[in-house]
């Protein structure tokens, strides 16, 4: 209407929370008004961090104010002309303050894994293949292997391919050719019995002090060769599991510090921990061997690898095993600005001209550098930003000499020393942040992209060292990254890079010298990260990137600390950690996660079964009570203080996949046969313990229930291929009678309206209702409808007509006569309407026919007997979900039907990210089955015209597509609700009320 305005954002999609509102609150100033600054920085504020995902059930409460940790700002009233707002230390120094943020990697001594299987018993007798280095430790570990009764195959470095001899064979490090043949001659004849790979060829390397080549040397025989054996493996060997472990000598430092030999064998070390998630089917583990080179050493690098424990990560020095072990920095944190900055001193910033680089100027600045070196590999642009960013600095009051220089290149690099000697004072602080990254997975990394990613930051490290090492310098930062020690996919070049730089600036601290190296987690707004894409993908997995000035406010309190190492990472470790051990088991993060520590320090007690046979049956029911509060923490992630026992698991916020965990642990600890619909029935854990006392009374004193069976027969069975090993779909097996089939479950149960009948989506529970059924009216009776199957004690159903006639006659027992109210959502709006037409042939009316977001299906038979190759939209599907998911859990997408890999789709859909793991593992191939069960149902299923009324719910980016669908299929005009939200948050507050 002509009226001029601005819209100002408090939060946007994929940006930093803080970073968004104070932008805003620029804009607002610079347009004339007055925000109440006094709101934003008051001397008592606080900044709470708080969680991401509403899943994560956590309670947050702000605390009484501790005293005050910033200065109160006084910001002018507005004047013309442009204005700055302050985003620094005096904004963030509460949250910059937060130790939780920084983490040292500490080796502590491992615990004695039992006595381990002995060398020479024939189980362990096997072949392994043995990369040999030329010290002779490969040589000794195949002499020892071959006294137990091993055969080995020895591999060695060289320029060309040879077969030298009978299991002698020798290859190109550089070349990936050389490794196909390798193991294509070497499988030929001997595809089974192989125990694993060992691969000392980083053994080889010289120290870089050796020359120019003998960092490039060997990275090519270290690193070169490891992405060569991996991707030979994948490429041509994907049914030969082989646990490669990978050694180095004296990289880590425990009990003695790295030499300069040992930077040459570290990045491997980065490598090898993205190797363990991309292809953990591959991965055995990093071992560093002890410098001095003890006798016994090749004994005890045997038996630390058979006695490993699950360890991937081990540190031999003596007789001594160390595991690696993330953990809060125990170094006393300093959070005032660093005064190690002085203003008649240069201060040299690789990648200086970057966004970070260009903020570590700025930073430096603000604590007095009026010096400045900014070095990048061409010459800086005069209509660039990074150009702008130069010219601010200056008007600041700074001399910034922008140096072009590659930082790996010694030449030029001493011509950019010489310019800065020669123009301006004595260099006394380096910050190495040059560094390149381009994610890709190991499968598609070439040899020469990962020398360029290990060229700024090993040559360009090493180049630093050789022209400043001699200086005189108050402090020398390294900006590694958090891939280097949790390792991340598709950046092994990149955390090899980087490990590089950890084990450098351990190096350089053991000879006297300033040396740190930062593993920063990502940053917001900045950096090689900043991305909206990889954000969203670290926020997923639990990592909020550092706003620019809480980075730097870290930055402050890591060189007033001074570490040799430090990460800086925020994170939510419960939610990281479920993601990273759904990959594979590690031991990495124990320490960081409480819910873990919780449940480790539970299952040390003494088992509840003992405990409750010592106790007086008076006592069961506070036993039992602590038992379940302690099982639903685990799954919740959370610590058991914060569940209580007078909630329900519905109320609780527990979904399907977290109930069955519940009733597992159940099963397997106390022996009781638990049915999954009998843990969200009871109106609190006390009442399930109750249940659970009673269950245990009424069992037979010389029994426990463990041999109670299951009518699963061969049908329950992990996604079995092509239909094989599992009953026909027509067939429906009886349970015994102490298992009669029931699926009904009271969701509510009180009310005085006639009772809702609600369906769950494909292998899912009525637990996905909870808050829907929460919204209702308090008088509305909802029952649900379980899927048999979902509990492991019954068969699944394999038709659409045998599921809808098995829930009638069991809602037929709440009510005998209609008129009744049908829900049902995805696959169970098919079962419902099946339902309604059963239900009408029997004379029955139904009153509502709920089609909650269903598609109504394509013809019967889609998916059957599809390869993943017949149909592009079904194959791109299957190779999304089992390269992502699927590949982890040792399968890959080519042995998969689409069928099967739609089930696994279709469970990846349903469930929370950190939840959707728990169904790849072995006790849960009864919901895998359940799922393949419900996709032929689907498949099989033809619906016919339904002459009753039908309302469809459906999201709002798919309203279109259900209306055409389901209108060929209804007598009488399709209602529509348009609902907002996608398929999955449509039933999720706030949408939830909308449809309720």
């Amino acid at each position: 209407h002509g009226v001029k305005g601005a819209v100002l954002p408090s939060l946007r999609l994929n940006r930093d929370d803080r970073s968004v509102m104070l932008r805003s609150l620029a804009a607002l100033y610079v347009a004339g008004r007055n925000p109440a600054w006094e709101m934003l920085a008051d001397a008592d504020a606080q900044l709470a961090s708080l969680p991401a995902y509403p899943w994560q059930r956590e309670r947050y409460w702000i605390e009484a104010s501790r005293p005050a940790t910033a200065s109160r700002l006084s910001v002018p009233q507005p004047a013309p002309g442009p204005v700055t707002i302050y985003d620094g230390p005096a904004l963030t120094t509460a949250r910059a303050a937060d130790a939780d943020l920084m983490y040292e990697l500490q080796w502590q001594p491992m615990q004695p894994v039992g006595n381990g299987l002995k060398a020479s018993s024939r189980e362990e007798a096997g072949r392994w293949l043995i990369f040999a280095d030329r010290s002779g430790v490969g040589q000794a570990v195949v002499d020892r292997l071959q006294q137990e009764g091993n055969q080995c195959v020895m591999v060695f470095s060289a320029a060309e391919f040879a077969q030298t001899g009978a299991g002698r064979f020798q290859v190109d490090p550089a070349r990936p050719e050389h490794f196909q043949q390798l193991l294509t001659t070497v499988f030929r004849d001997n595809s089974s019995g192989w125990r694993g790979v060992l691969h000392f060829w980083s053994l080889n390397a010289a120290s870089p002090e050796n020359g120019d080549d003998a960092l490039t040397n060997a990275q090519i025989e270290g690193c070169g060769s490891v992405l060569h054996l991996v991707q030979a493996l994948v490429a041509g060997h994907s049914g030969t599991r082989l646990p490669i472990w990978l050694a180095t000598r004296g990289v880590q430092p425990v009990g003695t510090q790295p030499a300069a030999q040992s930077l040459a064998q570290s990045p491997v070390w980065g490598l090898g921990r993205v190797v363990a998630l991309e292809h953990p089917e591959l991965w055995g583990g990093l071992i560093d061997l002890d410098p001095q080179a003890p006798a016994s050493e090749i004994d005890h690098l045997l038996r630390a690898i058979r006695q490993s424990g699950g360890e991937d990560q081990l540190v031999l020095r003596g007789q001594q095993s160390y595991v690696a072990r993330l953990r809060h920095s125990a170094a006393p944190h300093a959070h005032q600005p660093v005064n190690r900055i002085r203003p008649d001193a240069t201060y040299l910033i690789t990648g200086g001209r970057g966004e970070l680089g260009l903020k570590v100027a700025s930073w430096l600045v603000d604590r007095g550098a009026t010096h400045l070196a900014l070095l990048g590999r061409t010459p800086l642009s005069p209509d660039s930003t990074a150009a702008a960013a130069v010219q601010t600095l200056e008007q600041r009051g700074a001399s910034v000499a922008l140096l072009a220089a590659d930082v790996g290149d010694r030449s030029q690099m001493a011509t950019a020393f010489g310019e800065m000697a020669a123009s301006m004072p004595p260099l006394r602080g380096v910050v190495h942040a040059a560094g390149v990254l381009e994610n890709r997975p190991l499968a598609e990394l070439s040899l020469d992209a990962l020398q360029s990613t290990l060229r700024p930051k090993v040559a360009g490290t090493w180049v630093l060292q050789q022209l400043a090492g001699g200086l005189d310098l108050d402090f020398f930062v390294l900006f590694s990254s958090m891939t280097s020690v949790l390792g991340w996919r598709y950046t092994g070049h990149y955390a090899a890079a980087n490990h590089f730089l950890d084990t450098f600036a351990h190096y350089r601290s053991a000879d006297g010298q300033p040396a740190q190296s930062i593993n920063w987690g990502p940053w917001s707004e900045v950096g090689m990260v900043s991305r909206s894409q990889q954000e969203e993908s670290f926020a997923r997995m639990g990592i909020a990137p550092l706003p620019v000035a809480v980075g730097l406010a870290q930055l402050d309190s890591v060189m007033a600390d001074t570490p040799a190492q430090v990460a800086v990472i925020d994170a939510n470790w419960e939610r990281f950690d479920a993601l990273y051990q759904a990959i594979r088991p590690s031991r990495l993060l124990a320490q960081l996660n409480r819910a873990e520590a919780a449940h480790g320090a539970m299952s040390a007690e003494q088992p509840v079964i003992d405990r409750l046979r010592a106790a007086p049956r008076a006592q069961w029911q506070e036993i039992l009570v602590a038992f379940l509060r302690q099982k639903v923490a685990h799954v919740l992630r959370v610590g058991p203080e914060r569940i209580s026992g007078d909630l329900s698991v519905v109320e609780l916020g527990l979904d399907s996949i977290m109930a069955m965990e519940v009733t597992w642990a159940c099963n397997e600890e106390l022996s009781v046969p638990l049915l999954l619909r009998e843990v969200f029935e009871p109106s609190s854990l006390t009442a399930l313990a109750g249940t659970l006392a009673e269950k245990l009374a009424a069992m037979p004193a010389n029994g426990n229930g463990a041999n109670a069976t299951s009518d699963v027969a061969a049908s329950d069975r992990l996604l079995p291929a092509n239909g094989v090993g599992r009953e026909p779909p027509h067939v429906i097996k009886t349970a015994s009678p102490s298992q009669a089939l029931t699926s009904l479950v009271p969701l509510r149960a009180k009310g005085s309206r006639t009772p809702l009948f609600l369906v769950p989506p494909g292998a899912s529970t009525v637990l996905s209702f909870g808050s829907l059924v929460q919204c209702l009216d308090s008088d509305q009776p909802v029952y649900g409808l379980e899927p048999l199957g979902m509990d492991g004690r019954h068969p699944p159903q394999w038709r659409v007509e045998d599921m809808a006639s098995h829930y009638i006659n069991e809602m037929r027992t709440i009510q005998p006569q209609g008129p009744y109210l049908l829900g049902g959502r995805c696959f169970g709006g098919l079962v419902v309407f099946e339902m309604a037409q059963q239900l009408r042939a029997q004379g029955q009316q139904v009153a509502m026919l709920a089609i909650l977001d269903t598609l109504q299906p394509p013809k019967p038979g889609w998916l059957r007997d599809q390869s993943p190759e017949s149909q592009p939209v079904s194959s791109n599907i299957a190779k999304r979900t089992a390269g992502r998911w699927v590949r982890n859990a040792y399968l890959l997408w080519k042995r998969l039907t689409v069928t099967d890999a739609f089930t696994l789709y279709t469970l990846k859909q349903v469930l929370p990210e950190d939840r959707f793991p728990n169904v790849l593992g072995e006790e849960a191939r009864h919901i895998r089955n359940t799922a393949r069960a419900h996709y032929e149902a689907n498949e099989l299923y033809l619906p016919r015209l339904y002459e009753g009324r039908l309302t469809l719910f459906s999201n709002a980016g798919h309203s279109g597509s259900h209306q055409l669908n389901w209108a060929a299929l209804t007598a009488q005009a399709v209602d529509i609700h348009v609902v907002p939200g996608n398929h999955l948050t449509m039933f999720k507050e706030p949408y939830v009320r909308v449809l309720a």
